[in-house]
């Protein structure tokens, strides 16, 4: 199974809508969260219909700030559990042999206010959800100086408290494949700033189910976030080591009874 995450940076732009559909059928996945997306539920609707996924769950946008869209195949079940202005949490399940776990999709806008509202809320499922928790998405926080290039080389109060959440509540970071910073300040020179702040994090009981996940980093130009695709694989399942009998074994005077009472404890 697949979960793509891209903050969009505007849905209106020309290439944005083609782009997000050619990154949805080359990737295959199921399930898309789109962040500031800058749209009210009707144009969402409108321009959702283009793409190659229909469900949906809009969160129309604030004047002319974020936006949020989780849409999914048919393939994919959804149970919206929570929804804001900042993320929308959901039971998912990829087909009906499959355990479920929840989907936390998150959205800064740079509002501390709304950034410390995602730090508590995940907390809160986090310590408290029966199923195990992947959170994905624009954190707008970067853990150390190595998801950072160019700016000031201090790090902000904000970002070492990400850190401390993240250590706080258990998250582990699921890495990446692909380019190192997922935003840019669009400036160029010595002005550039590139920053690793689109990521997936989850429990360690999500881990322990999807040991092989992989994150990767999407090349894209429309937008000053790359997007990124968590794939996930489940653990597989040990098999049965044969059960080998020495033939000496049957030389011992209490060797048949020993297999009729198996035999029976067994049925």
């Amino acid at each position: 199974m697949s979960v793509f995450s891209w903050n969009c940076r505007g849905s209106g732009g020309p290439s944005t809508i083609s782009n997000l559909s050619r990154y949805l059928r080359s990737t295959g996945a199921p399930l898309a969260f789109i962040s500031e997306t800058k749209c009210s539920e009707k144009t969402a609707g409108k321009r959702i219909a283009r793409l190659p996924l229909q469900n949906c769950e809009i969160i129309p946008s604030q004047g002319r700030g974020g936006g949020l869209w989780m849409i999914l195949g048919n393939e994919v079940s959804v149970n919206v559990l929570e929804t804001s202005f900042s993320f929308i949490v959901a039971k998912v399940q990829f087909g009906p042999a499959a355990k479920p776990w929840l989907l936390f999709a998150a959205y800064d806008d740079c509002d501390d206010r709304r950034n410390i509202e995602i730090w508590n809320k995940l907390s809160d499922y986090t310590a408290t959800c029966e199923l195990p928790v992947c959170a994905i998405g624009d954190f707008n926080c970067i853990t150390d100086q190595s998801e950072k290039q160019g700016g000031s080389s201090k790090l902000k109060a904000k970002h070492t408290k990400f850190r401390s959440f993240l250590h706080r509540t258990g998250l582990m970071d699921l890495g990446y494949s692909g380019l190192a910073y997922t935003w840019a300040n669009n400036q160029n020179g010595r002005s550039l700033i590139l920053e690793r702040i689109d990521r997936a994090v989850a429990a360690a009981d999500w881990v322990n189910l999807y040991p092989n996940s992989k994150v990767f980093h999407i090349p894209n130009y429309s937008s000053d976030h790359l997007p990124i695709l968590l794939r996930t694989e489940p653990k597989p399942k040990r098999k049965a080591k044969a059960f080998k009998v020495e033939q000496w074994w049957s030389l011992q005077h209490d060797f048949g009874d020993l297999c009729a009472r198996a035999g029976h404890n067994r049925d």
